[in-house]
């Protein structure tokens, strides 16, 4: 192929890319070693994104027992020359696949020192889950707003879930949330609307940002639109409207809520053939019969 051949010719994009498609598969058969080999010679030639794919390799263990201590100390000496790169992905790999986390927070802070961004949020989430460190959420959030006050999104949502779950302090993950939601985070848009529902009652705000990510395909969205438009606006046109599109993605709770409008008659024809269509989705695969509208079907008949 002529990618090989300018790989050949020492043009590291090439080199890369060569590797790449060992390692993905891409245009030929998946062939590991292969992958190592041309990844390996584009990080020694500089390439910035191919000591990633070397590390992820290692992360999903693709390769294998012996080989992969050796690509690891390898890796290891390009972590002790200051690559701010290789010293996240040795701290990656001692904390996902070794489990070592003292080690880890140790790469992490080295990356740290160089100011890089991903090492502040990983030393976040150490200190969040109690890994290597004592537990800590006072000191998992100033490594966190490190990172957000250097415009990391991740960051932002890190902080914004911490402030929701551990600190629960609602002002803060509303603050953190709509900094994330206005960057266009689908997730953080749904759960600021559950918030602004949740603790400000603010039904309007709510549904704009629902809305917004709604639009863009997400599902949970899309299902507590359809219960506001049901519960609070009793429009059950749009109700039912949000829920098939929650539904057609398969969000178990839409099929719920479908099948009490199709059972009480609202929005549509009183049916209970079809509510108990719905009914059935929400229960298939379940071991448990939660109680729902749907035991009540057989007692009309």
């Amino acid at each position: 192929m002529w990618l090989k051949k300018a790989a050949e010719k020492n043009h590291v994009e090439s080199i890369y890319q060569v590797g790449r498609m060992y390692k993905d598969g891409i245009g030929t058969k998946r062939n590991c070693t292969e992958a190592l080999k041309w990844l390996r010679l584009a990080t020694e030639q500089g390439h910035p994104r191919a000591i990633l794919s070397i590390g992820c390799m290692l992360l999903v263990k693709e390769v294998e027992n012996e080989e992969a201590e050796k690509v690891f100390q390898w890796l290891l000496s390009i972590a002790n020359k200051g690559n701010v790169e290789a010293q996240i992905k040795i701290g990656d790999i001692y904390s996902r696949v070794k489990e070592d986390y003292m080690a880890a927070m140790k790469w992490y802070k080295k990356a740290a020192r160089q100011g890089y961004i991903r090492a502040y949020i990983h030393i976040g989430d150490m200190y969040d889950l109690g890994r290597g460190v004592t537990r800590n959420t006072t000191t998992a959030a100033r490594w966190f707003k490190k990172a957000a006050n250097l415009g990391s999104e991740e960051a932002y949502i890190s902080l914004a879930h911490l402030y929701t779950y551990k600190k629960r302090t609602h002002k803060q993950a509303i603050y953190w949330h709509t900094l994330s939601a206005e960057q266009g985070n689908e997730a953080s848009q749904y759960f600021l609307a559950r918030l602004l529902v949740k603790t400000q009652q603010d039904i309007p705000q709510a549904m704009k940002w629902f809305t917004i990510s709604a639009e863009k395909g997400f599902g949970l969205s899309q299902v507590y639109l359809g219960a506001i438009y049901e519960e609070v606006q009793q429009d059950y046109t749009k109700a039912i409207q949000w829920y098939t599109k929650a539904a057609e993605q398969k969000v178990s709770w839409a099929y719920n809520s479908l099948g009490n409008l199709y059972f009480y008659g609202k929005g549509v024809t009183q049916d209970y053939a079809t509510a108990i269509s719905w009914y059935k989705k929400r229960l298939k695969g379940k071991k448990g019969m939660p109680y729902t509208t749907w035991h009540i079907c057989f007692t009309k008949g």
